[in-house]
């Protein structure tokens, strides 16, 4: 009977570690109080909470692959054979550009527009990169697939800005969108421009050494045609040279020839020109004889007789000079002076521009004519096409007021539930103690 007794007072271990569902509901029931008062207080707080945050705006543009005609303007006024994507990649990467972002916020001021009361306190690089964590690029399209790097150019972006006031997000999404595109131009325009002197210098060069060697060339031609002419008129001068020896020797003969002849008329009696059957029917066959003895050439000097024999002395032994007797002297004197003469020399000599003959000048003149037009003036072009302007709507994407409310009531609600039943447990374990065992 002691036994039983005992296991009355003290039933099994297993049953004091059931839960009775009643029993909780209604500790918590008794402790409403508690419920109600923190979660109430979890809700004024939240409110609190969600309405001291600042607003926050993300304000947004879209900006698309520029017009074809914008594209045309550049290839013509920069010499250039730029695409629509190529010239968008180039733009999109500038977009990024955190050195472009800087530019822009100190050229522009805008840290001066987006924190007013800025003294100096905070660093200028500090705010700059604070700025920056504002501003977002994302790729629209093409879209990015799942687990894949996407390294196709891109053809749609969406520029963002955050910030708590969005009259200030607005103008810096738009004006940066223009910053971006001047500056670029500006930029291709100033390569531009030094590309293009190099180009011309390069090709003045080019020029300037096909006009050198053209002279020099010009030069040893005219110098390889004065050599071969001194040449020539030197082998025709002594062709003179010999000619006239020749001819004072045959003078010389002439005269010796004459003179014998003229002895000979003498002693034959031959005054006058006469023949050799007049002589013989006068003279007889003796003088006939004679006469037969002689050359065949004195025959015929002799019978000229001595009167004529003796002037053609004279005249022979008073001659100054044989060039005016020899027919071929005045035919090499011609030659001798169309060399010095020489009227390919003379044209050359003569020539101050070799462009005419060189085949190579008109293709560098072209190129050159074609990089003085390229005047790299791209003011009024766009690399970009504007899709979306940022633009004010008034809605605060931060702070989500009634999920912060929300939230923060249920935690409330939770934490209040939490609260109640260690309350509860707590007085359960108090009115426990409180009773008398037998």
């Amino acid at each position: 009977m002691e036994i039983k007794d005992n296991q009355i007072m003290h039933p099994p271990q297993y049953q004091e570690d059931e839960i009775d569902l009643f029993e909780l509901f209604s500790s918590l029931g008794q402790q409403w109080r508690w419920l109600v008062g923190i979660t109430l207080a979890g809700v004024v707080i939240s409110v609190i909470i969600a309405l001291s945050m600042s607003k926050q705006y993300v304000n947004s543009a879209k900006v698309a692959l520029p017009n074809v005609a914008d594209i045309a303007v550049v290839n013509v006024r920069g010499g250039q054979n730029f695409t629509e994507k190529s010239l968008f990649i180039r733009y999109f990467n500038e977009l990024r550009s955190e050195e472009n972002l800087k530019n822009f916020i100190e050229k522009e001021l805008w840290i001066e527009r987006l924190y007013p009361d800025y003294v100096g306190d905070e660093s200028q690089s500090k705010l700059v990169a604070k700025i920056n964590a504002q501003y977002t690029v994302e790729v629209l399209e093409p879209k990015k697939e799942k687990g894949k790097k996407n390294d196709l150019p891109p053809t749609l972006v969406e520029l963002s800005f955050e910030s708590q006031d969005e009259a200030l997000g607005v103008p810096f999404i738009n004006e940066y969108i223009k910053y971006t595109n001047q500056s670029l131009i500006l930029t291709m325009a100033e390569k531009g421009k030094q590309y293009k002197e190099i180009q011309k210098e390069s090709v003045e060069k080019q020029i300037d050494l096909l006009r050198y060697n053209a002279k020099v060339a010009r030069e040893l031609v005219i110098q390889k045609i004065e050599v071969e002419n001194n040449k020539k008129i030197d082998v025709l001068l002594q062709s003179i040279k010999s000619l006239t020896g020749k001819s004072i020797l045959d003078t010389k003969a002439r005269i010796a020839m004459v003179t014998e002849a003229h002895k000979i008329a003498i002693k034959m009696g031959i005054g006058k020109p006469t023949t050799v059957d007049i002589i013989s029917n006068k003279e007889g066959k003796l003088k006939a004889g004679a006469i037969s003895l002689t050359t065949g050439q004195q025959q015929k000097l002799f019978l000229m007789g001595s009167e004529y024999l003796e002037i053609e002395l004279d005249n022979l032994r008073e001659r100054k000079g044989q060039e005016v007797f020899i027919s071929e002297i005045p035919k090499i004197k011609k030659q001798i002076s169309d060399l010095k003469n020489d009227k390919q020399l003379a044209a050359l000599k003569a020539r101050e521009n070799d462009d005419p003959y060189l085949t190579e000048l008109p293709g560098l003149l072209k190129q050159l004519e074609e990089l003085e037009r390229q005047r790299y003036d791209f003011s009024g072009v766009k690399l970009y096409r504007s899709v979306k302007r940022a633009s004010i709507d008034g809605v605060a994407e931060k702070p989500k007021r009634m999920l912060i409310v929300a939230v923060g009531s249920v935690l409330a609600f939770f934490v209040a539930i939490f609260v109640a039943l260690i309350v509860g447990a707590v007085k359960r374990r108090g009115n426990d103690s409180n009773i008398d065992v037998p």
